[in-house]
């Protein structure tokens, strides 16, 4: 049950310009987005989303573009790793998570044809699917963690040969590929392992992009190298969620 002040949730919103949400909920939801300016704007973002599916499937059906294969992809083994998770926690909830996902489908797709997905999904890429990227470390001593070379370890090169794997892994075909950044989950400087299972293609355009993540591991770094967290703790955190972590040790909810 939300707390009265809660945001709604995107799957809410999305039903609500569907008609697909039920009376008592759209009533209370369109009651919230009466008093919310957040959620008056994030309203716009969605219809804005639609309008922008509209107008790219429009050009793609008169040959104007070329079919963006590599967002649809990554698109839909989203979708797949969201109802796995939801299998896991029983008939219930695997019925209200298909429930919202044909509504929200044209809203998705939109996004990722522009190559912006919605948050509800962490689909814009800022984070890695966990099936094909759970993270991975190597054996390395807290001595090595903490030696002179740290920044070296953070910016080691990824082939071009594990740079495809890692594409293909995710879908991402042909030109696409310019728009990302094969980066690692667990950075090699904190033990992070030279394998695909610790890499995703990350977008230059992410608003969670590399750069910010930079900021993280330094920090973790800092922490690990000083004593105020184990190497372990920081592998962890990074590897469940860096985002989550960036906004913990940073005390933010934006990146920097």
């Amino acid at each position: 049950m939300r707390l009265k002040n809660e945001h709604p949730p995107d799957c809410d919103l999305v039903m609500l310009l569907d008609g697909e949400l039920e009376k008592q909920t759209a009533a209370r939801t369109r009651g919230h987005i009466g008093t919310c300016w957040q959620c008056r704007t994030r309203i716009g973002e969605l219809e804005g989303a639609v309008a922008g599916y509209i107008q790219t499937r429009r050009a793609e059906l008169d040959g104007a573009v070329p079919p963006s294969a590599a967002p649809r992809a990554m698109f839909r083994a989203r979708l797949e790793e969201l109802a796995a998770s939801q299998n896991a926690d029983g008939n219930a909830d695997r019925r209200k998570i298909w429930r919202w996902i044909p509504a929200a489908t044209m809203v998705l797709a939109a996004a990722a044809l522009s190559g912006v997905f919605v948050n509800t999904l962490r689909g814009d890429a800022s984070s890695p699917l966990r099936r094909l990227t759970p993270g991975e470390t190597r054996p390395i001593q807290l001595s090595e963690v903490c030696g002179a070379n740290f920044h070296e370890e953070t910016v080691r090169q990824v082939s071009e040969d594990v740079r495809k794997q890692v594409f293909a892994e995710y879908g991402v075909r042909g030109s696409a590929d310019d728009a990302y950044e094969v980066d690692y989950l667990i950075t090699p400087g904190l033990g992070g392992a030279d394998t695909i299972r610790n890499m995703w293609p990350q977008p230059y355009s992410a608003r969670w992009n590399a750069k910010v993540k930079d900021q993280l591991e330094d920090h973790l770094h800092s922490l690990v190298c000083s004593g105020r967290i184990d190497l372990a703790t920081a592998q962890r955190e990074i590897a469940t969620d860096w985002i989550a972590a960036y906004k913990k040790y940073f005390r933010t909810s934006n990146p920097l």
